[in-house]
């Protein structure tokens, strides 16, 4: 059974707005199957049911598609409200016929093109990975990266543990101790430009995308907007159907090879070592940080509670980065236990000689006060009471 929002209908329905579609709803205005209605987000099927306003009967209307071509400048959102209150891509377009939404998503500082639509099957064949839809930047870095490094980047790099898939890369042109470097990807995880270059050294400054799948970034200046083409929208589809076709048969993209060639010097080789010993050795650091952040909760978890199981992992693990057998760290451990009990007896045994000696002479002083007939029995039942404490 197909249903649809009450709203949404009669915005389309009435030529209204979704504000004033809720507030017909909410006085009373609007009738479904003959029943009145009050809520806007009522549920309904046009196959069974009749919408009434007023008494009359509304008919359906075609909703329009919208295809927009932005191009986002600096210092702007691409969702549709911001609580902080940054400027956002739909603002930068206005009031339309029909309300349309960001397709995916590009960050804050990041500038180039951006679409936006109000078709909802078209927006989730360009972002869902079955039809894997490329993408294409240019960033500016701050540094040079040699061949070995971009290398790299077309073989695929880890980042937080998974691998992307190859790149295309391509050098522009250096100037100054910068670098131009164009990138076309077929992923979109948060910050993946930004990252694959920072796993290489290089920090980029500047990031735009210019082109997604065969539609390049053209006729409009940061912050200006258009419609996209008939012709355009119907590249796009037939792009989309295609690259379904080759991601659902595990093909590469037709631009990168399945087996590359490599021409490498001995210097390139060497030099390629070295950046994966160093991805390597970072990669290694974050782990030592964590494996040490976990020994300290079991020392703590082993200090108060004195449990052989957690005195046993601590022993593990730090037998791993010392070496010294786990029997011989347990052993050590426990005779610092031990120490530990006995000297704390000892000041329990201490107190309690101190606690003693107080009451007697607390007795002693009372004895003093009391009758000379009292002071010899007194004096007499002293060492019984001292032998006693």
């Amino acid at each position: 059974m197909a249903t649809e929002h009450l709203n949404r209908y009669l915005s389309l329905a009435a030529s209204v707005s979704r504000r004033v579609a809720d507030e017909m709803v909410r006085n009373g205005r609007v009738t479904v199957g003959g029943v009145k209605v009050l809520d806007p987000g009522t549920l309904w099927d046009p196959s069974t049911q009749e919408v009434r306003l007023d008494g009359r009967t509304l008919v359906p209307v075609q909703e329009e598609k919208i295809y927009i071509m932005l191009y986002k400048p600096d210092n702007v959102v691409t969702t549709m409200k911001d609580r902080e209150g940054r400027k956002t891509a739909p603002s930068l377009i206005g009031e339309l016929s029909s309300r349309v939404f960001p397709v995916g998503r590009l960050d804050f500082h990041t500038t180039g093109l951006l679409l936006l639509t109000n078709d909802g099957e078209f927006a989730y064949r360009l972002t869902h990975p079955r039809f894997g839809v490329e993408k294409t930047y240019i960033a500016k870095l701050q540094s040079i990266p040699r061949p070995a490094e971009l290398n790299v980047l077309r073989r695929g790099v880890a980042i937080e543990g998974k691998m992307t898939t190859p790149a295309q890369i391509n050098f522009i042109e250096k100037k100054g101790g910068k670098a131009w470097v164009m990138m076309r990807i077929a992923e979109g995880r948060y910050h993946q430009v930004r990252k694959m270059f920072e796993a290489i050294g290089h920090r980029v400054t500047k990031l735009r995308r210019v082109a997604i799948g065969p539609l390049e970034i053209a006729g409009v200046e940061p912050g200006e907007w258009r419609y996209l083409t008939s012709k355009e929208v119907r590249e796009m589809n037939a792009y989309m159907d295609r690259r379904a076709v080759e991601v659902a048969g595990q093909k590469p993209p037709a631009d990168v090879p399945r087996h590359p060639k490599r021409f490498e010097t001995p210097a390139d080789r060497g030099k390629r070592k070295v950046i994966k010993q160093s991805i390597n050795e970072a990669a290694r650091r974050k782990e030592i940080e964590k494996e040490k952040a976990r020994l300290t909760e079991i020392q703590k978890t082993a200090r108060y509670l004195k449990e052989e199981v957690d005195a046993e992992d601590v022993a593990e693990i730090v037998s791993k980065w010392t070496g010294i057998p786990v029997s011989k760290m347990l052993e050590s451990e426990r005779t610092r236990l031990t120490q530990l009990e006995q000297e704390l007896g000892k000041r329990v045994i201490g107190q309690h000689e101190a606690l003693a000696a107080v009451a007697n002479a607390v007795r002693r002083s009372r004895a003093g006060l009391q009758a000379p007939r009292q002071t010899t029995s007194c004096s007499q039942s002293r060492p019984s009471r001292r032998r006693t404490a």
